[in-house]
């Protein structure tokens, strides 16, 4: 959505399975933080959906809804395995990603276990909200693109903290 509430772009998850409903290309659209697109979920992880990107693209925003098998979140899992794998991916692509994944009740079996992150083109990882909780990422990205410094602030149950 703009400034003004019109949708500006729309995004329907290219790889997926039956039932749900496909999308078959990658849009673009130009805003005040550059030219921005969206891959939802395992999108990042075919290929086929990756060569869809703009090559201008600036930003990718990637929303997942993430769990493991048997045990959601778990910390360890992530940091040793699934961190590292999406970075790499974000690579691939060569576009700095926003990456935030639903949270949902962990009672709940296989539950998406929230959490946000902040990936260079180059895969380093900028920033990163805590595994596993509601916490907010906040990011300055026009900073950061304009000086090649980064302001990063997170937020959790409404207090702040400068980093």
């Amino acid at each position: 959505m703009d400034k003004s509430g019109e949708i500006v772009l729309v995004h329907r998850k290219n790889s997926e399975q039956p039932p749900f409903v496909t999308g078959n290309e990658v849009k673009t659209v130009n805003t005040e933080f550059g030219r921005l697109s969206v891959l939802l979920c395992g999108d990042l992880f075919d290929d086929d959906v990756k060569a869809k990107l703009d090559d201008r693209v600036n930003v990718l925003i990637l929303p997942l809804a993430r769990s493991f098998d048997g045990k959601s979140p778990d910390l360890e899992k992530w940091l040793k395995e699934e961190r590292q794998a999406y970075a790499n991916e974000i690579r691939k692509v060569g576009i700095t990603a926003l990456i935030v994944n639903s949270l949902e009740d962990s009672s709940l079996q296989e539950a998406s276990f929230g959490g946000a992150m902040i990936v260079s083109s180059n895969s380093e990882i900028l920033a990163e909200s805590t595994h596993g909780t509601d916490e907010a990422l906040i990011f300055d990205l026009l900073s950061s693109e304009m000086s090649g410094g980064y302001r990063l602030t997170s937020v959790s149950r409404g207090e702040e903290e400068s980093d």
